[in-house]
């Protein structure tokens, strides 16, 4: 079926990368900055890096019926994006996110290693009968980049986790019309634009 996406501009990071990666395999894609009323897309991106506090604070003033989470529209957050579909954040002091996904974000605990996980890591793929493209990314690495990370209420949401200085991180998180990606997938070569193409055909 053929899909209308929308990719979100919030103003924090360079989304044309984004943008240009999803045009291989969708042809109606379309950037937006502002949206206050009812939305015509199939399915919303949001990109981002940056501080929690800031993306909430854009998102009340540019697309505020994304705080309704009773309005069923597919999402997928990516990196800072993925942050804001949690209940609370802790960057820079307490904030209320949009509350798509139960849990929290927090800040990586500096053991051994530097402080922000910048880089190419592995991920460990969840066996989930019900989502078998999951298999093509076994043993796969993707880029991230990042200071804080998502802490779920139940890791069964977690699709695919990685390791940082002994921080369990949760890099694909998804339920039901929702979807959390910690890394970059276009970013990430051909198999991060890969994913990123099925998990939107699937989600």
């Amino acid at each position: 079926m053929k899909k209308k996406i929308a990719i979100i501009d919030i103003g924090l990071g360079n989304i044309f990368s984004l943008y240009n990666s999803l045009k291989i395999n969708f042809k109606d894609i379309s950037i937006i900055k502002e949206m206050k009323n009812k939305c015509p897309y199939d399915l919303i991106i949001i990109p981002g890096v940056g501080t929690f506090k800031q993306a909430m604070q854009r998102i009340k003033l540019k697309f505020p019926f994304l705080i309704n989470k009773n309005y069923k529209i597919k999402i997928i957050g990516i990196c800072l994006g993925m942050h804001i579909l949690y209940k609370k954040g802790y960057e820079e002091g307490a904030c209320k996110g949009l509350g798509y996904l139960e849990g929290s974000v927090k800040r990586l605990e500096k053991k051994k290693l530097i402080i922000p996980n910048i880089g190419w890591r592995n991920i460990e793929v969840r066996k989930k009968k019900n989502i078998k493209f999951l298999n093509k990314y076994k043993n796969k690495s993707f880029y991230f980049c990042h200071s804080f990370h998502a802490v779920n209420k139940s890791k069964y949401l977690d699709l695919m986790f990685s390791n940082y200085d002994d921080n369990y991180i949760p890099s694909l998180v998804i339920n039901k019309n929702i979807a959390g990606i910690q890394f970059h997938p276009e970013k990430s070569r051909d198999h991060g634009i890969n994913l990123l193409k099925d998990i939107i055909n699937n989600l």
